[in-house]
């Protein structure tokens, strides 16, 4: 199944995405912009071992794109988490799930 997940990331910080349950996602991909400038903090959160890692944080000018196009295997209960200094900041996941039993 194909990952639909986008929207706007919180200025308190939020999940961008976590695998449904019973699901191994493959991320092969997270785009983020905003038309003002701005700071972008992005972490990958681990349920076992209980860990939360900061993968990048940069500081942005206006209109400035950021593609990951690191592949990321989450496993359900995982989550990329991610953070910006202004409301406007959109993002994009790309990638796919299949179900585990």
């Amino acid at each position: 199944m194909i990952i639909p997940a986008q929207g706007d990331v919180s200025t308190v910080g939020g999940l961008i995405y976590g695998p449904p349950i019973n699901t191994q996602s493959y991320i092969t991909g997270l785009s983020f912009v905003n038309l003002n400038a701005y700071v972008l903090e992005v972490y990958l959160y681990r349920k076992i071992p209980n860990t939360k890692k900061l993968l990048y944080k940069f500081t942005l000018d206006a209109k400035d794109v950021v593609e990951d196009d690191t592949p990321y295997v989450l496993d359900y209960g995982d989550y990329i988490w991610a953070k910006s200094s202004v409301s406007g900041t959109q993002f994009v996941v790309m990638g796919s799930a299949s179900r585990i039993n």
